[in-house]
């Protein structure tokens, strides 16, 4: 299970050659290495140490389930927390990474059409792809007709990965220049893009990218950095293309909006029973937590330790609670509760101050179309981690993580010294 195993990802071995490169070129050109804003600094230095700290603490106290595992994920939290400071010094900003991002989108969207319509994955080995059958135990499905149908994946683990990477993304791409009338690249890349979100079949995506892209173009029409005509159009084009999703899926999508089908009440079910779990995770260490990466090893010796016939309330009658080989667990769905199961109260207060510290980054700095849709990505990726908990156990959660942080940070450094400013000076 990726939550909580040692995986090595082509990304890791990426990050790791940037840093190098970048460290050997600051030390030959002596560059002067820019840290950004000193409050997310020494907060991310933090977090960082007490990952660390507690993850020793854990060790010492005999609850940490595994050992490997924990040092391993620690070591890429602190790869990431360094990509962090190598995007600080790097991107110059918002619109450097816009191109890139937008070729994302459009191979995610594409993927994710031809999965749902297909039904099945396309068999992209080479690309890392999920295999994946609706009828498949553990596999994300809506009910189509009576008949199971896959949600759209993309080439990420889980539907809910797809869905929240598009909604940032394509908020991400509301910059300046993809408000000209003719740019037509990012038309082509918003309906796409749109489209693999809406397949996703995510809530949580869903609502993140309607009320950001509603924010967003309210800002842009107040403020006259675009016109209304554009706007309407883009509206109404996209609108069109949801409202045909909509129309010839509708079947598919009313059971996700009423919850009324047995497949989504056995999702409700399974939060509650991940609440249970999680409060029974948190009571063994409820300061320095489990350590990072050890939430699932503690479920599954406690499911283990509660198999056979149990009563559960929420359905009225008694199930057999299998051993956990014969399962699938999951971490709870929220990044705040498995922070604090984790890495405990101290390690939560930590996480929560970086959060707020990027808000306050963005606070601090002029009103620009830049500071509104940062500002509006970082609310909607805490609106994601209320959700989910990709964003914190996950690489492609903790990529679009730091990305924003570091963008966050860059927009504060260009407004105070100006875009690149002292950068390439040297020290």
């Amino acid at each position: 299970m990726e939550y909580s195993a040692v995986t090595l990802y082509l990304t890791d071995v990426l990050i790791l050659v940037l840093l190098i490169n970048w460290a050997l070129t600051v030390v030959i050109n002596r560059q002067k290495i820019i840290l950004g804003s000193k409050l997310i600094f020494w907060l991310v230095v933090s977090l960082i140490v007490w990952v660390w700290l507690s993850l020793f603490l854990t060790n010492l106290s005999g609850i940490l389930g595994s050992p490997l595992a924990g040092i391993w994920v620690a070591g890429k939290l602190t790869l990431f927390g360094l990509f962090y400071f190598y995007l600080i010094n790097r991107v110059k900003s918002l619109r450097e990474i816009i191109v890139p991002l937008s070729i994302g989108v459009l191979l995610q969207g594409g993927v994710a059409i031809g999965q749902y319509f297909l039904n099945h994955s396309l068999g992209l080995k080479l690309l890392d792809e999920s295999v994946l059958s609706p009828l498949d135990k553990g596999i994300p499905v809506v009910i189509k007709d009576g008949v199971r149908q896959l949600r759209a994946h993309g080439l990420l683990p889980h539907a809910n990965v797809l869905g929240g990477y598009l909604a940032i993304s394509l908020i991400l791409m509301t910059s300046p220049p993809t408000w000209k009338k003719n740019n037509y690249w990012f038309w082509i890349v918003f309906l796409v893009g749109m489209a693999g979100l809406f397949l996703s079949f995510s809530r949580s995506a869903w609502l993140v990218f309607l009320v950001g892209a509603t924010v967003i173009g309210w800002y842009g029409l107040h403020y006259k950095f675009v016109r209304l005509s554009q706007l309407l159009i883009k509206w109404l084009v996209g609108l069109m293309v949801i409202g045909a999703l909509v129309v010839s899926q509708y079947q598919a999508v009313l059971p996700r909006i009423t919850t009324n089908q047995p497949i989504e009440k056995n999702s409700l079910t399974e939060r509650e029973q991940q609440w249970a779990e999680f409060k029974t995770v948190y009571a063994k260490s409820r300061v320095t937590g489990v350590g990072i990466s050890q939430y699932l090893a503690n479920i599954i010796k406690l499911r283990d330790a509660n198999a056979g016939w149990i009563y559960q309330d929420a359905l009225g009658g008694w199930i057999y609670q299998a051993k956990t080989n014969s399962d699938y667990p999951q971490p709870v769905h929220n990044v705040f509760l498995l922070v604090l199961a984790e890495l405990g109260i101290i390690g939560l207060i930590i996480f929560c101050a970086v959060l707020a510290a990027g808000l306050w980054e963005l606070w601090r700095t002029k009103s620009s179309p830049t500071k509104i849709i940062l500002g509006v990505t970082w609310v909607g990726l805490i609106v994601l981690g209320l959700l989910d908990h990709y964003l914190w156990d996950l690489q492609q959660g903790k990529l679009l993580f730091w990305l924003v942080l570091a963008l966050i940070g860059v927009t504060g450094y260009n407004e105070r010294y100006g875009t690149r400013g002292e950068r390439n000076q040297p020290s």
